[in-house]
C-alpha cells in the first residue's frame, strides 16, 4: 500500500480545524502561590506535589491528573462510545499539579504504569485544597516487562520515559484521506503511545466528517495513526501538521 505524509511546522492560528480544550501543564512559577478557600465560580481548585515514596523525588516519565467523570474527547458511534481522552493535566518535571474541578468529580493520578502501582481515586471535594501523592515503585513489573519485550520495541518506552517533556505542549493537526479515492477517512484512529485515559486504554482521537484531528500532548510524545493496523508512527518535537494519504 502506498503512504505518503507531509509532516511541518505549524502557527495554529491559520489551521481551520475544530479546537478541543484540554488543560495544560501549569507554570513553575505559579504553584508555590498560597491556594485561596474558595473560587468565585464555584469551581475547586486541587494542587500539590506528586512524589515517590520514600525518596522524595517526582515520577520520571509522564504523570497525569484526570478528572474521571469529564472527557476532551468523546465521540458517539453507531455501536459503542468512544472515550478518548480524559479532562486532565500534566504533573511537571518537579512533580507539581494543579488542575480545577467542580464538587461531584473524582480525580485520578495516573503514573506509568510499567514504573509505579497507581493510586486509589480521590473524590469528595468541598473547597480548594491541596493533595500531595506519593507513589509506590514497582521494579519487579519493570524488570518483567523489560525481559518479556526487549526484543519487540521496548527501546521505544524507555525513549519515551527519558524524553517526553510535560512542561512543554505541542499541537498536532492533520487530515487522513483515501490513498485510492483521496476522499477523508472518517473516524480514523490517533492514538498516544504510553498515555493512558480512566478507563485504562490508550489516549485516542478520531477523525471527523472531513478526515480532521487534533491533538495536544507534550514535547516528544510518539503517535500512531491507525493504530489497530499500526500504520504511521511519529515522534513529535514541535507543533506539526501531518497530512497523510492510507
Amino acid at each position: 500500500m502506498n503512504y505518503t505524509a507531509m509532516i511541518k511546522p505549524i502557527i495554529l492560528c491559520a489551521i481551520s480545524i475544530t479546537l478541543m480544550s484540554c488543560q495544560h501543564s501549569i507554570e513553575k512559577d505559579n504553584i508555590n502561590e498560597p491556594i485561596k478557600q474558595t473560587n468565585n465560580d464555584g469551581s475547586i481548585t486541587i494542587q500539590g506535589k506528586v512524589t515517590v515514596k520514600d525518596r522524595d523525588y517526582p515520577p520520571i516519565g509522564l504523570t497525569t491528573m484526570n478528572i474521571k467523570n469529564k472527557w476532551s474527547f468523546v465521540k458517539e458511534l453507531k455501536s459503542q462510545t468512544a472515550y478518548g481522552e480524559n479532562e486532565r493535566v500534566f504533573v511537571n518535571k518537579d512533580g507539581y499539579y494543579r488542575i480545577t474541578i467542580d464538587k461531584n468529580d473524582t480525580l485520578v493520578l495516573l503514573p506509568p504504569d510499567i514504573l509505579y502501582k497507581k493510586p486509589n481515586f480521590f473524590t469528595g471535594f468541598t473547597h480548594n485544597q491541596t493533595l500531595n501523592i506519593e507513589l509506590e515503585e514497582t521494579p519487579e513489573r519493570y524488570i518483567s516487562q523489560r525481559k518479556q519485550y526487549q526484543n519487540n520495541g521496548f527501546e521505544i518506552f524507555e525513549k519515551h520515559i527519558s524524553k517526553i517533556n510535560p512542561d512543554k505542549i505541542v499541537r498536532v493537526a492533520g487530515r487522513i484521506t483515501s490513498s485510492n479515492t483521496h476522499e477523508p477517512l472518517v473516524n480514523k484512529d490517533i492514538s498516544l503511545l504510553y498515555q493512558n485515559n480512566t478507563n485504562n486504554t490508550s489516549i485516542h482521537h478520531l477523525t471527523d466528517s472531513l478526515g480532521q484531528f487534533f491533538i495536544e500532548t507534550p514535547e516528544n510524545s510518539q503517535i500512531i495513526i491507525d493504530a489497530f493496523n499500526l500504520r504511521k508512527h511519529f515522534f513529535i518535537t514541535q507543533d506539526t501538521i501531518i497530512n497523510l494519504e492510507l
